[in-house]
This record gives structure tokens, sequence and C-alpha cells, in this order.
């Protein structure tokens, strides 16, 4: 997999891949969800393995509490 460009929004990726300007990787709601209901075709990708981090980032000061 070579990545040529990096793009933010989803909007503007489902743009560019709806001209024929390359592939995306995105969760399968992102084509769902379209709002203009353009028709993706939609595979899984086996491989490279992915992998995502995710992280809580609460307000200074918020409310998140560590259970006890």
């Amino acid at each position: 997999m070579r990545i040529e460009l990096e793009v933010d929004a989803v909007t503007s990726i489902l743009d560019l891949v709806s001209v024929g300007i390359g592939y995306a990787v995105l969760p399968l709601n992102a084509t769902t969800s379209d709002a203009l209901k353009r028709r993706f075709q939609a595979m899984r990708m086996t491989e490279p393995t992915l992998f995502s981090r995710l992280a809580i980032a609460p307000a200074c000061g918020g409310l998140l509490h560590h259970g006890k």
C-alpha cells in the first residue's frame, strides 16, 4: 500500500473517490451515511492488518473518574 494523499474530511474523501481519484480506507458507516447517497464498492481489508489507537480526551477538570 502506498499512501499518496491524506485528507481529513470524510465528505472530501468520498468526493475524490467518486470521481476516480484513488481509494479510501474508511469505516463502512462512512459510505452508508453519505449525504449524497452515492454508491461505493466496499471491501474488507485483511492485509495489511490495520490498528487504531483510541483515547478519551476530557477537558481539564472534567467529569471523567476512574472506577474503584
